[in-house]
Formats: structure tokens, C-alpha cells, sequence
């Protein structure tokens, strides 16, 4: 029906039926990776000036059987590039005495260099940032925080890696029986709060930073959720973590 002044109404007679059950398809079991075949023989170079950053690259990639070296600037990290000449290099974009930028330039430069992937690490959100970093040269960008299934896709594509998997088992693991809910109620606040802060962001860099910072008060607490952490099990260590309570 028509009326001028308010409009037009359509009524639409659609002949649906009642969907047969269909049964669920049972979740495929998630992979991890364990591992890279001749992982042993890629060098890669990590660029950053704050130590924890360069704590949790190592601890991520060490694993995969990588050779690792690590610089504190990117004056540093020019200089271990020519002697080392490493097959692909992870570089912080803000740090002092020579910032990533430079860096990257000046080791692509070089006839080695044109051809090792560089892979810029930023905080920044915004787009045009993005861009400045990939026009100083480098060949991928990610954001912090870092995610490690991120960092190992863009590996796999740069170096041509052909990644070794591990059935996911991490449902069935039991949580560490030397951390309570109880242990860690006994942390500041300011400190359990920004921990599930960095948690619920994926902030591995953040969190690793925290939990060193337990590690003089109880060395034992710091190494079981430094474990959580590097094994990315936030789902326990946000049951551990008490919830932030709200002010009335």
C-alpha cells in the first residue's frame, strides 16, 4: 500500500522451511610449530635497544633451532650485519644512537643487503607510519604487540621455510602446580592489573617485562608464568590472574 506524504509498505511472503539437523563437524585439532627444517642454517639479527624485547625474539625463535645475534642499536646492527651477514634481519624502528630507520637504509645499500628481508618491528598504528617504515626499505612491517604466528608467516614467506608441526596439546596440559591463583593474588595490584592488561592485548613483549620484575621478590612465581607466557597460554594465565575490581 501507497499514501502519499508517508510512504510505501511491502509485504513479503518468503516460503522458508525448518533446516534438518546437520551434525557438527569436529574441530580440526590446531598445530604448533615445533620446529623448521634446516632452521640451524639461517642466521637472523635482532636489532632492538630494550633487552626484554630482544629476550622474548630469542625465546620465540630459539626454539625453532634458528642462530640467533643480537644488537643494541642500529649503529650496532649495521655494523654485525656486514661482519655476520645473516640471512634476515628483525629490526626495532625506535631506539637510540642510530634509529631503525637509518639502519635499514644502510643495509640495504649494501649489495648484500638488497637482498636480506628486513623485518620492521613498530608500535605505531597508524597507516602513513606504516608506510615511512616500508620507504626506508624494509621489506615487512609488523605491529607490536607481536604475535609469534605472525612473525613465523612472514619468515616462512621471506626465507622460504618449510615449518615442522606438532599436534596441539595444550588443552590437555596441566596447569603448573607450584603457581596458585593465591601467589599471584599476592603481587601488587598495579602489577596483576597491567599484566591482564598485556594478556588480553596478546602484549608478549609487556608481559615478559612485568614478570621480570617478580623475579627478585619470588624467582620461583616469575619462572612458572615467564613459562605460561612463552608458551602462550593466556588462557591459564588469566585464570590466574585475579580480575581488576571497580571502584564504587
Amino acid at each position: 500500500s501507497s499514501t502519499v506524504g508517508k510512504g510505501t509498505c511491502f509485504r513479503l511472503r518468503l516460503p522458508l522451511h525448518t533446516a534438518e539437523h546437520t551434525a557438527e563437524h569436529p574441530r580440526t585439532a590446531l598445530r604448533s610449530i615445533v620446529g623448521a627444517e634446516s632452521a640451524s642454517s639461517y642466521r637472523i639479527l635482532l636489532v632492538d635497544d630494550i633487552k626484554e624485547n630482544r629476550d622474548v625474539l630469542r625465546a620465540v625463535l630459539e626454539p625453532l633451532g634458528f642462530s640467533l645475534m643480537e644488537a643494541v642499536d642500529g649503529a650496532e646492527g649495521v655494523k654485525l650485519f656486514e661482519e655476520w651477514t645473516p640471512h634476515a634481519v628483525l629490526m626495532d624502528m625506535r631506539m637510540p644512537v642510530m634509529d631503525g630507520y637509518e639502519a635499514t637504509r644502510r643495509i640495504k645499500e649494501t649489495p648484500e643487503g638488497a637482498a636480506v628481508p628486513v623485518i620492521a618491528i613498530t608500535a605505531s598504528a597508524f597507516e602513513d607510519e606504516v608506510q615511512n617504515v616500508l620507504n626506508s626499505g624494509a621489506d615487512y612491517c609488523i605491529r607490536k604487540p607481536l604475535r609469534p604466528e605472525e612473525l613465523f608467516e612472514i619468515l616462512g614467506e621471506a626465507l622460504g621455510l618449510r615449518y615442522v608441526y606438532g599436534a596441539d596439546t595444550a588443552e590437555h596440559e596441566e596447569k603448573p602446580h607450584e603457581i596458585t591463583a593465591g601467589d599471584v593474588a599476592r603481587l601488587p595490584e598495579s602489577l596483576t592489573s597491567a599484566m591482564r592488561t598485556a594478556v588480553e592485548e596478546g602484549d608478549i613483549l609487556q608481559l615478559e617485562a612485568l614478570i621480570n620484575t617478580i623475579q627478585e621478590v619470588d624467582a620461583p612465581l616469575a619462572d612458572g608464568l615467564r613459562r605460561l607466557a612463552r608458551r602462550y597460554d593466556y588462557e591459564t594465565l588469566t585464570d590466574l590472574l585475579p580480575e581488576e575490581v571497580e571502584s564504587p
